[in-house]
């Protein structure tokens, strides 16, 4: 039905209409699923590379904090889990950064959602 929708729609309207049939496509043969990388970012002076990824279906979102050191995978575990509503998540993480020999993650107002010891990855 989005199909068919777009497909009525491009007769009015100028659309890239190819390029969302291609997401919808992706989407598709990625079996439906919904997610996405919110944020990389490199954490210097401890060599890691930080991902915030996130996960949405009918039944929860998941944020997973995934760190690598030299393309090895050290840390990747779901931080927060939540109901499926933006609302309820989407203020909750905004930045990871590094505070003294802690990965933080900060909420929306600077104020952490989660904070892992660097030294428990040794």
């Amino acid at each position: 039905m989005v199909l068919q929708g777009l497909q009525r729609c491009s007769r009015c309207y100028c659309i890239p209409l190819s390029d969302m049939k291609a997401a919808i496509d992706e989407f598709r043969a990625g079996g439906y699923r919904n997610e996405w990388t919110f944020k990389t970012t490199t954490l210097r002076g401890v060599g890691l590379q930080a991902s915030l990824n996130c996960s949405l279906d009918m039944e929860k979102f998941t944020l997973t904090l995934k760190l690598e050191r030299n393309g090895v995978v050290v840390y990747d575990a779901p931080i927060l889990e939540t109901k499926p509503d933006e609302i309820i998540f989407a203020y909750r993480f905004k930045d990871v950064v590094l505070d003294g020999q802690a990965v933080v993650v900060k909420d929306k107002f600077d104020k952490p959602t989660f904070s892992l010891d660097l030294n428990a990855l040794t």
